[in-house]
């Protein structure tokens, strides 16, 4: 832009021109961005119109918009608002293509979204289906799950995911498992464990139960929604946690576990990582014992450690080997019949293991350690409803009950008698030598049940008797002192 042209601008803005002048300079201005820019910056020289051209980099035909005509002399706004809105008529017609690709674009990516593959099935077991539209289908290896789709465990069943953008997600008994929005899955109910991939921290995953929501920042964790509670136990990494009912938040980390419940305030403890193991016996311990109920007993231990948060391996003792210690967080020893399951502990060197056992099973307390070995003198069992008396209502295995318990025991009691160095919390009425349920922290000292037993509990060690016949009452008094046993079991804390 020469001289010459600037000051024909300047006696434009002036009022100096003719009207054929103006007329031409205008008609100028259709092929000449540097004049129109000139222009309006003479025109608009008190407001920020240079800052605008120069920050948004409008084109000559992007100008009209940031002009204020109001602020121009009168004699230069109308030519300005004449070829503005030229400028303006020429173009909509792509604005208005503009706006329909954009609703057409908008309704694609909705379309996308219905019908978008959020998971695929990579392992499948028995007792699981897929509710699509209403309608439960099987499923195969390699079935994708889409928006919509919703997974159903039976109580026996297991399926394994690859979530995109979430990892691996391993669904358990009774987990009913769907994806709500792009990046939520809603666990109505059941068992998950999810090993997740690095999460972007602005769009994390998260699995909503009824009582929270887990916000997953990268890490390998279990949770389970059951009976009002949610239970989360973080084997590695960070989860962020909200109890959806407060909405209060925290962190929950490696080796830490939580409990959510709408009856009690939110638990935060540590946990030792990894899965339990579940020993059971194939044949009854005698022959007037309820097989039935030892069956649904064994299969309601299995069910409640789920609920705690717990991946379940159940093994028989005849099968056992030493690498199934392998990974765990706790043994659970459950009743077998006379010199099944002995073998199989010293097999697997439980007694010496370092990690926690529960032991569910009085026969198999002189091959722990727990007691010695002369039956119906260091354990024992006697036929009917034995009341037990809480020794220790404060201790964190009485799980709040207090005095004499007459629904302990239905058909057959047991019991055992612990060294000094044991925590008796509950014994037979009037026999407190008799013990019901007993404790021995790490590194208290053992009895010489059996020659493999070490001096010293490596690891925590208790011992509980649970009749199969009051066990097959899911609400019985007792399931409370079990869950208190396995949590106190795999603490990695002192007793309370």
């Amino acid at each position: 832009m020469n001289d010459s042209e600037r000051q024909r601008v300047d006696r434009l803005l002036d009022g100096d021109l003719s009207d054929t002048e103006r007329a031409r300079l205008l008609e100028e201005l259709e092929n000449n961005p540097e004049t129109v820019a000139y222009l309006a910056d003479r025109a608009l020289l008190q407001t920020d119109l240079r800052r605008s051209l120069k920050r948004r980099k409008i084109q000559k035909w992007v100008l009209a918009p940031m002009v204020d005509a109001e602020q121009m002399p009168p004699h230069v706004a109308e030519p300005m608002r004449s070829l503005l809105w030229s400028r303006w008529l020429q173009r909509w017609p792509m604005i208005v293509a503009a706006v329909i690709c954009m609703m057409l674009a908008m309704a694609g990516l909705w379309a996308l979204e219905r019908h978008e593959v959020w998971a695929t099935v990579v392992e499948v077991s028995q007792g699981v289906e897929v509710m699509h539209r209403g309608v439960s289908q099987g499923v195969h290896v390699g079935d994708v799950l889409r928006a919509g789709d919703a997974v159903r465990v039976s109580e026996t069943g297991e399926a394994r995911l690859v979530v995109r953008g979430l990892g691996a997600v391993m669904v358990g008994p009774e987990a009913h498992l769907r994806r709500v929005s792009p990046r939520v899955l809603e666990l109505a109910s059941g068992f998950i464990q999810i090993d997740a991939q690095k999460q972007p921290p602005d769009r994390p995953w998260r699995i909503r139960t009824p009582q929270a929501e887990a916000a997953v920042i990268g890490t390998q964790f279990n949770i389970a929604s059951s009976e009002g509670r949610t239970a989360l136990r973080v084997r590695e990494g960070l989860v962020r946690l909200t109890d959806l009912q407060t909405g209060q938040a925290q962190a929950v980390g490696e080796g830490k576990r939580v409990f959510v419940s709408r009856d009690t305030p939110t638990v935060l403890g540590s946990s030792r990582s990894g899965s339990v193991l579940l020993l059971t016996s194939k044949a009854a311990p005698n022959a007037d014992w309820d097989r039935f109920n030892q069956l649904i007993g064994d299969k309601l231990v299995g069910t409640r450690l789920w609920r705690l948060g717990f991946k379940v391996e159940t093994k028989h003792y005849d099968e056992v080997q030493p690498g199934d210690l392998r990974d765990r967080a706790l043994v659970i020893a459950s009743v077998f019949a006379s010199g099944v399951g002995e073998p199989a502990l010293e097999r697997l060197g439980l007694m010496a293991s370092s990690l926690p056992v529960l032991c569910l099973e009085p026969a198999a307390y002189p091959t722990l350690g727990l007691t010695l070995g002369n039956n119906g003198t260091d354990f024992g069992w006697s036929k009917g409803a034995d009341a037990v008396e809480l020794i220790d209502p404060k201790h964190i295995l009485s799980a709040g009950l207090s005095g004499s318990i007459t629904q302990w025991f239905m058909k057959t009691s047991g019991w055992g008698r612990p060294a000094s160095s044991a925590k008796i919390v509950a014994s037979i009425s009037g026999h407190p030598e008799q013990a019901a349920l007993f404790a021995y922290d790490t590194g208290a000292t053992l009895l010489p049940g059996s020659p493999l037993v070490p001096t010293q509990a490596p690891a925590r060690r208790i011992g509980l008797f649970l009749d199969p016949s009051a066990m097959t009452d899911a609400s019985h008094v007792v399931w409370r002192v079990f869950e208190s046993a396995v949590d106190w079991s795999v603490a990695t804390g002192d007793v309370k």
